[in-house]
């Protein structure tokens, strides 16, 4: 048969031969050696960076300390609100409780639930729920005082910084098989952005579309492209093919094969991909991309799309996290709940140094709530009654009572020399003269990191 642009076509399919020279991949595929002996945080780690973290941190304290400053200003008389410092280890209490409370199913459970005595311990023992809830109020991706003037050529600039990171990430540590994927993804959400997507044949119908790449023996994510809707120039045509040339480019002249829905094939695209020495199939099974991600999200309700689409990342970061540590691994059964047992390990060593430090903090160990939460998690009893010493310090352990608090110290120095000479208990001395002293006359100073350095 002959198309009207002379194209040839046959009514049956060509006979079958072996591969050809050009669809043989000559590189070497799968994770990269260096990842080979690393350990589920640290392959985690490899996608979710520390440098990732720190621009999430740096923002969300600022963005805190500035709505506490203006709170603080505009009431003066009531009780001035102090923001605690999100640090690297707290932030990654915070990731542990997302990721695992996804792998237990409770993500859609109200946070009350998850700190119930009953609960999964591990949410009480990372943090107390205010701080949960404090953290989610104020995180923040990028720059506010910049993000106007970003939004004017990037719609999606308030989470652009670390979707890009990630894609770098993904791309970096693992080289695909000889077939790959594409296909759109919809991340439920129905709020307010500027390119919410509506499709009926999606489970979800109404979210934030995200097209992927994937190797096709194991779904693991290589790049992913954000729509973000029609640009200031008009509606874009031939979408579709545009897609695919931006996904496959850094495959080409590879020799390897995409397979794609009818959404994208056409024999433009197919004869301009056999020009780049890739060939394409075009079918796929629907939804592949969004039933493995939706499975174990880490997605909470939220009005607030950056924070949504920010849990889309999460859960990209521990599927691949999980695919690569699987590859380097394989001698593990591969199993529909060994992902469920991934995460639930990645929370454990995310959060364990953070709850470690709050074994040894006695205010906190007071609450006898926390206190067995934080031994149910560690698997060990903790006596909150001495405190530990750093390590090269020459005080002694500080003493403590059977509540918890510093024994009584001894009488107020500065009351003693008065002309009414009390004897006034209490339980704080002086950093400098180590004299006891009481609340009435000591003084306490709040200053920010940069201060205390001068």
């Amino acid at each position: 048969m002959k198309a009207k642009d002379g194209t040839q076509w046959a009514a049956t399919p060509s006979s079958e031969h072996q591969v050809g020279r050009r669809n043989i991949v000559r590189e070497r595929c799968g994770p990269n050696r260096n990842t080979n002996m690393l350990s589920i945080l640290d392959t985690f780690k490899l996608f979710f960076t520390p440098e990732m973290a720190d621009i999430i941190i740096r923002h969300t304290n600022k963005k805190a300390i500035s709505t506490y400053t203006a709170y603080n200003e505009k009431n003066p008389g009531k009780k001035q609100l102090v923001w605690k410092n999100l640090e690297l280890q707290e932030f990654y209490a915070f990731l542990a409780i997302l990721i695992t409370s996804g792998a237990n199913n409770s993500n859609t459970d109200n946070a009350m639930d998850m700190w119930q005595t009953y609960s999964y311990p591990l949410y009480r023992a990372a943090m107390s729920i205010n701080r949960f809830w404090n953290i989610i109020r104020f995180i923040r991706f990028d720059d506010a005082n910049t993000r106007a003037q970003r939004m004017e050529t990037d719609k999606a600039a308030p989470i652009r910084d670390i979707w890009t990171m990630l894609n770098s990430n993904l791309a970096k540590h693992y080289k695909p098989t000889e077939c790959l994927t594409i296909d759109e993804q919809l991340y439920p959400y129905r709020g307010r952005t500027r390119f919410t997507q509506y499709i009926p044949s999606k489970p979800a119908k109404y979210g934030i579309k995200v097209w992927w790449i994937c190797d096709a023996e194991n779904l693991y994510p290589l790049t992913g492209q954000l729509y973000t809707g029609k640009s200031s120039e008009g509606r874009e045509k031939n979408v579709g093919e545009r897609v695919v040339k931006d996904l496959v480019a850094p495959y080409k002249g590879s020799g390897r094969n995409i397979t794609m829905d009818n959404y994208f094939t056409t024999l433009p695209l197919a004869k301009s991909l056999l020009s780049w020495n890739l060939t394409i199939v075009g079918t796929l099974k629907k939804n592949a991309m969004d039933k493995i991600l939706g499975r174990y999200t880490t997605k909470r309700s939220t009005q607030r799309w950056p924070l949504a689409f920010f849990y889309n990342i999460l859960d990209v970061a521990c599927l691949a996290a999980y695919i690569l540590y699987y590859e380097n691994n394989k001698m593990l059964d591969k199993k529909s709940y060994e992902r469920r047992l991934f995460y639930r390990q990645l929370g454990r060593e995310l959060c364990t140094p953070f709850v470690e430090n709050r074994s040894q903090n006695p205010q906190i160990m007071r609450h006898f709530l926390t206190k067995v939460a934080i031994e149910s998690f560690l698997g060990r009893a903790i006596n909150p009654h001495t405190q530990l010493t750093t390590p090269g310090s020459s005080r002694p352990q500080t003493q403590l009572d059977s509540t918890g608090r510093k024994k009584i110290t001894g009488v107020c120095y500065t009351c003693l020399q008065s002309e009414f000479k009390k004897r006034r208990k209490t339980r704080k001395i002086c950093s400098v003269c180590e004299n006891p002293i009481c609340d009435e006359h000591c003084i306490t100073t709040t200053t920010c990191e940069v201060c205390a350095k001068k």
